[in-house]
């Protein structure tokens, strides 16, 4: 009976595992009302925010290695729930760029 209630207590901060096959694209309106940003977000993590595709390959490609963050990890899920269809964009998995 304890460990069924452990398990339910737990339940709520189990994490969602990433729901796309790589980084995703969260496309969102330019702050002077020209053109869209597109923050770059993969497997719970905000990566960088891009204004064309150069700038997407490029953060794809400087990602490294980072600790996970609770927080990030909220912040992002809560913004894909909410986020309409044509506000994301599948992107492709890059090799990283590093030494």
């Amino acid at each position: 009976m304890h460990d069924a209630r452990m398990r339910l207590a737990l339940a709520s901060l189990k994490l969602r595992a990433w729901p796309y096959p790589g980084p995703v694209g969260i496309r969102e309106r330019a702050a002077e009302g020209s053109g869209t940003l597109l923050h770059v977000v993969d497997r719970w993590q905000h990566l960088g925010t891009a204004r064309d595709e150069s700038e997407v390959i490029e953060v794809l490609g400087a990602c490294g290695e980072r600790p996970f963050d609770p927080d990030g990890y909220r912040i992002v899920a809560k913004c894909l729930e909410r986020l309409a269809p044509r506000d994301l964009v599948l992107l492709p998995r890059t090799e990283r760029v590093g030494p």
